[in-house]
């Protein structure tokens, strides 16, 4: 082996990894979240770069953590090495022919809670060394830079680059808990309801604009970032919410306010054509595609 290649100290993969998330995120919380590990674990990382380089790559201020001059100098340097590095897990990914590892699905709680966990018992029994793991919330993951390897997605695809198919639709209608006083005999009422949203956050999906057409925006008292959370809210509060016609069907403390259906989104499954290569991602996208299938039935 070259003396020189075996003595080298440079950046490991794992460490460039920590410097573009924290690039990206501006935050150490943020980027240890995405990186699984702990926001002390991640400065340290980041501190041992910095002197290993002998550079100063980021200060910190009250907006978070900002590129240095050298910092954006070696930024498009890491992301090319992290292309070339997943480019490398794509191909040995493809050449992967047996039906196990571990596949990662990014998908909205609500789709995962009613239609995929109930199945996973008959998933394993197919595939016994198959594992899943789930990333859920609101905001998209990149899974061109894997941070999933299947995506589920409500109303749009995302990603040009990705490969999208519709698998079904969701029809959002109006829900209350059944112990509240709520009634409405016409759309004029919904406005006179108290209710749950979405946070400020999101008020750009097409859930949380239909919700401020449909309820009146001053009478919100409480918004969440995951439909899970809202269900409860709706519940300790008495308040009402726009909620997937299959989850206010499935919960018996709730009743539907207004026979309307004041929304319908398409749903879809995405994936990189890379991840489609491998026969562990093909079995799980079959049964994704299986699992949902009863959202038109």
């Amino acid at each position: 082996m070259n003396d020189d290649l075996s003595k080298m100290t440079d950046p490991a993969w794992p460490d460039l990894q920590a410097f573009l998330a924290v690039a990206r995120t501006g935050s150490l919380a943020a980027a240890a979240a995405h990186l699984g590990t702990s926001a002390p674990t991640l400065g340290r990382r980041i501190q041992a770069l910095e002197d290993q380089l002998g550079l100063r790559l980021f200060t910190k201020g009250t907006a978070g953590y900002r590129l240095t001059e050298p910092g954006e100098q070696l930024l498009k340097s890491a992301e090319a090495v992290e292309q070339t590095v997943l480019a490398f897990i794509r191909h040995r990914d493809a050449l992967t022919q047996d039906v196990a590892g571990t596949v990662r699905v990014a998908a909205p709680e609500t789709i995962i809670t009613h239609f995929l966990a109930p199945n996973l018992p008959e998933l394993h029994t197919r595939f016994p060394r198959l594992s899943l793991a789930f990333t859920t919330g609101a905001a998209l993951v990149n899974l061109p830079r894997r941070e999933a390897d299947i995506g589920i997605r409500i109303g749009q695809p995302g990603e040009d680059q990705l490969l999208a198919r519709k698998i079904g639709e969701i029809a959002f209608r109006a829900y209350a808990p059944r112990v509240s006083s709520i009634v409405a005999k016409s759309k004029c009422d919904l406005r006179t309801v108290p209710w749950i949203g979405w946070g400020e956050e999101f008020a750009t999906l097409a859930i949380a604009r239909t919700a401020y057409e449909v309820f009146d925006p001053a009478r919100q008292i409480s918004g969440a970032s995951t439909m899970q959370l809202q269900l409860s809210l709706a519940k300790q509060l008495g308040a009402a919410l726009l909620a997937p016609d299959f989850v206010g069907r499935a919960d018996p403390d709730l009743c539907e306010v207004l026979d309307i259906t004041f929304l319908v989104q398409p749903l879809w499954l995405v994936s990189s054509a890379e991840s489609r290569g491998s026969a562990r991602a093909e079995a799980v996208i079959a049964w994704i595609v299986s699992s949902v299938r009863s959202l038109n039935h």
